[in-house]
């Protein structure tokens, strides 16, 4: 949960990036419509974690009260191995994030000449 929780700190950072490339290339202030979808991964994270759990229990046999060894080493599995591989796709997805510090610190140079010519004129 530690680890969970800085890398939370980050969510923020994206929206507000992702606000701010989404005005550069649109034209448009997206920021409002960004800001409030915020909570949307986060139900699609709990769904998508809820059926993996499900669907997973369900193919290995589970039922309640087991002792099947078989069952048990399924749940250890369960519970380490999938964390870890979607803690590796997360790292990929970091890796190849396009929205770099240097790339952000061009778009709101771009945003603030933008909006300099807008109201000079």
């Amino acid at each position: 949960q530690f680890g969970m929780g800085i890398a939370n700190a980050n969510v923020a950072a994206f929206f507000s990036d992702t606000a701010d490339y989404g005005e550069l290339i649109s034209g448009k202030r997206v920021r409002a419509v960004n800001m409030a979808l915020v909570i949307f991964p986060i139900k699609i994270g709990v769904m998508i974690g809820g059926s993996i759990a499900a669907y997973g229990l369900a193919f290995m046999g589970f039922q309640a009260g087991t002792t099947d060894p078989g069952v048990i080493t399924g749940i250890r599995t369960m519970a380490t191995i999938t964390p870890a591989v979607v803690a590796i796709l997360s790292i990929l997805f970091m890796v190849f994030y396009p929205l770099t510090a240097e790339k952000m610190i061009e778009t709101r140079a771009k945003l603030k000449e933008r909006e300099a010519a807008a109201t000079a004129s």
